[in-house]
């Protein structure tokens, strides 16, 4: 896609990721992204799921390639985004102090 169809989309930012295994008819793999009070889930067959997560690693390889590594030793599942964070000075992480 051109860089005009991605500065014209609608963004979002993405507070939060969470996925599920369901079976039924067939697996189904959903995934929920969260944005504040908002979540939209999307169903996956389990082969378009694999081909998620190869798109999503091929682009980090190549972010890290121009941007060094990412660390995710550090990552924590309560980690807050920008937009939960009432005081960017302290960070926001789950270990920061609440006001």
């Amino acid at each position: 896609m051109n860089e005009q169809f991605w500065q014209n989309i609608p963004k979002t930012f993405c507070d939060n990721a969470n996925m599920a295994i369901t079976g039924g008819i067939g697996n189904t793999f959903l995934l929920a992204l969260l944005s504040g009070g908002n979540a939209q889930a999307f169903a996956f067959t389990p082969e378009h799921i694999k081909r998620l997560s190869q798109l999503i690693n091929h682009h980090v390889k190549k972010y890290e390639e121009k941007q060094g590594l990412i660390n995710v030793e550090t990552w924590d599942p309560g980690t807050k985004s920008p937009f939960q964070i009432s005081d960017l000075k302290d960070g926001g992480g789950s270990n920061s102090k609440k006001k």
